[in-house]
């Protein structure tokens, strides 16, 4: 880094007095026209999906798999050294078992997709002064999100007022919890 270059602050090191300036927001929360504002802006707040790949490139994905590379190799031989039946026969199980391999992953990842859908948190946030209910994904930056026992941070935030707060961090250590 150049000399005499000044790193930004993340928002977790700023004073909280200079971050609600900054996301020109406070304690009240947002208005719901700022908020559909900074939606339109900065997007839902989701985590970037990877983009999913189409069965027919899942089941064609299933040949680099050393072991059926293997099989095609020994069906070749067989078909070249003129044994037909080892040769449908091992080419007939490989193509089956690849289809049935793709199409069961491809049902799973839309299992997946739907309950994860279905299980959207719900949130309780600020607008306008008054508590709302959204989903995670109608979080804007700025937003005020009130948290309560047991509940999941839908989102990166700071912690504004707190009473008899506590976090497990067994998730991000890693350790088993009891």
């Amino acid at each position: 880094m150049p000399s005499g270059q000044v790193t930004p602050q993340k928002f977790w090191q700023l004073p909280l007095s200079e971050l609600e300036r900054e996301l020109d927001s406070g304690p009240e929360g947002l208005t719901a026209a700022e908020a559909g504002l900074r939606r339109s802006r900065f997007g839902p707040n989701l985590i970037e999906q990877r983009r999913r790949v189409s069965l027919p490139l899942k089941f064609l994905g299933r040949f680099r798999n050393p072991l059926v590379l293997i099989l095609l190799l020994a069906a070749t031989v067989s078909a070249i050294t003129g044994d037909l039946t080892a040769f449908f026969i091992i080419s007939t199980i490989v193509l089956v078992s690849a289809a049935l391999d793709a199409i069961q992953e491809f049902r799973a990842e839309d299992a997946a997709e739907r309950l994860r859908a279905s299980v959207a948190l719900k949130e309780q946030a600020l607008r306008d002064g008054n508590e709302v209910t959204l989903t995670g994904e109608e979080l804007v930056p700025g937003d005020v999100v009130l948290l309560a026992a047991g509940d999941l941070v839908p989102a990166d935030g700071r912690v504004l007022a707190a009473k008899d707060f506590s976090v497990n961090q067994a998730l991000l250590t890693g350790e088993a919890t009891r």
